[in-house]
């Protein structure tokens, strides 16, 4: 948190800051890790978020419970952990061990790849889909509350949401979970 603040100009700056980081800090985390699953991996994306949002705090609401600004907090989180989520699955870790010889890789556990069916759906999604999906279930937003945030109908909103959980589906039956 005091690397955030350091980093700010203004005493009003780092109050606003600090305010968003209070409110908003648990919430943020709990979706990043319902993504990635990994705690440390979690709390990271929770920081690289917040250093991501320093540039964009004057032009965010005075008030921190503002719904754009947890929509844009919430918004950073959920974007630095799926991309957290794609950079694993495309990259291959591997680690070398004294007990193989040195042209045997084995495969590091990763627990984003290796864990839930649902996250990696999710991350199979497209941005938009993924994003809806999140706010309206996970984080907990209505369908009046996404329309506002994104400055559309809510019958539109209701749609797209309906729409992307089909696309959820299909991604689910590709992994192999039922959904009945």
């Amino acid at each position: 948190m005091l690397i955030y603040l350091a980093m700010q100009d203004t005493s009003c700056e780092r109050d606003r800051l600090a305010e968003i980081y209070e409110k908003y800090k648990n919430q943020m985390f709990a979706l990043a890790n319902s993504i990635l699953g990994d705690v440390r991996d979690s709390e990271d994306v929770v920081h690289e978020a917040f250093v991501a949002m320093i540039p964009y705090i004057d032009r965010l609401p005075e008030e921190a419970a503002h719904p754009k600004v947890r929509a844009f907090a919430l918004t950073l989180a959920e974007s630095k952990a799926l991309d957290l989520y794609r950079k694993r699955k495309r990259r291959k870790l591997v680690f070398w061990d004294d007990a193989f010889d040195e042209n045997t890789a084995v495969p590091f556990y990763d627990p984003v790849t290796e864990g839930s069916d649902i996250a990696k759906a999710i991350a199979n999604l497209s941005p938009s889909d993924s994003r809806l999906l999140m706010w309206r279930f996970d984080v907990g937003l209505t369908t009046k509350e996404i329309a506002k945030i994104l400055g559309k109908k809510e019958g539109t909103v209701t749609r797209a949401i309906t729409r992307a959980k089909e696309r959820l589906a299909k991604e689910l039956e590709k992994e192999g979970v039922s959904i009945k």
